[in-house]
């Protein structure tokens, strides 16, 4: 079962069986069931010294995509 806290905004209303009839959305586990999902937050993206937060998803970068400054030469 996906997790109470869900990302996409598929827009979807109503769940459905494999044969194309519509079903009930509670437990189907279908994008439906877990309503349109979270609003962005606004700004999305917060940008720290050498980090990036995405506010939505919780997920942190690097600002410097090679942070070991390898030589590539």
């Amino acid at each position: 079962m996906m997790s109470a806290r869900h990302y996409l905004h598929t827009g979807q209303r109503t769940s459905h069986a494999e044969d194309g009839r519509e079903i009930p959305c509670e437990g189907s586990d279908q994008d439906a069931s877990f309503g349109v999902g979270a609003a962005w937050p606004e700004p999305r993206f917060e940008v720290r010294d050498d980090e990036v937060v995405d506010r939505l998803t919780g997920l942190i970068w690097c600002r410097n995509a090679s942070p070991a400054e390898f030589p590539f030469d």
